[in-house]
């Protein structure tokens, strides 16, 4: 894998991070989880809610799905803007 094809596989990947936030989270819910003081990330795979994300985290591994796909709260939002 060259340089150039890794960095482009990376923007696909952020893409469609973006594209899953968007549609399964709701900004108002997303903004309130940034406001509380738990460490709470969101699945942008599955939906599941986990305890112990901090705020700018990406791609945790869900204990739900097993797939690398949450994000903390912060982080999700980031992902959510236009």
């Amino acid at each position: 894998m060259t340089f150039l094809s890794g960095s482009l596989q990376a923007i696909q990947v952020e893409l469609d991070a973006r594209d899953k936030a968007q549609t399964m989270f709701d900004v108002d819910d997303v903004l309130k989880l940034c406001g509380d003081l738990q460490r709470v990330g969101l699945c942008i795979d599955c939906g599941h809610e986990q305890d112990g994300v901090g705020p700018h985290s990406e791609r945790v591994v869900c204990e739900d799905c097993g797939e690398p796909c949450v994000y903390g709260a912060e982080a999700c939002l980031t992902l959510m803007e236009d």
